[in-house]
């Protein structure tokens, strides 16, 4: 994953991905994630300073586990159907919730009836894979919700900072 970043990093985000990368469980849990190309827009390196500056190390990878395993519930936790998800589908199921929203279900139906989403599958994966995401308690994470929960987070922690 780290030699499709770099090519294409300003000095900035460099600096960031570097410290990513002496974090090793911040690694490997972004590398779980980032198997989703699906995934990726949603983190921009240029941030990532301040994510780690949180120093919330354990709330954070706790966020990761939970977005990689609600995608991979999604997809049945077939490698091979993770590798199919792409950033259309990210956006579309991100910040959903199916379970508690009658209408956000009945708008993912139609999306999954019109097969805007998930094209690339079986109508049998399909209909398994619309099952399981009527099963998903709360909203579905990915790594846009999350850097908009760090947003708050940041800001407590900056409050507790000033005490």
């Amino acid at each position: 994953m780290v030699d499709c970043w770099k090519a294409e990093l300003s000095e900035h985000a460099r600096k960031n991905l570097q410290r990513l990368l002496r974090r090793k469980t911040w690694q490997s849990a972004f590398d779980d994630i980032l198997k989703m190309l699906g995934l990726r827009k949603g983190l921009p390196l240029s941030r990532m300073h301040h994510i780690m500056d949180t120093h919330c190390d354990e709330e954070i990878l706790r966020y990761l586990d939970h977005i990689k395993a609600v995608w991979y519930f999604l997809v049945g936790n077939s490698n091979y159907a993770l590798s199919n998800v792409d950033e259309q589908m990210v956006e579309v199921l991100e910040f959903s919730a199916p379970l508690a929203s009658l209408e956000d279900l009945s708008w993912l139906q139609g999306e999954f009836n019109a097969g805007r989403i998930f094209k690339s599958y079986t109508d049998r994966e399909r209909k398994d894979i619309f099952e399981r995401l009527q099963q998903i308690r709360g909203l579905i994470p990915g790594l846009t919700s999350f850097q908009c929960n760090i947003k708050y987070v940041s800001a407590v922690v900056g409050s507790l900072r000033s005490l």
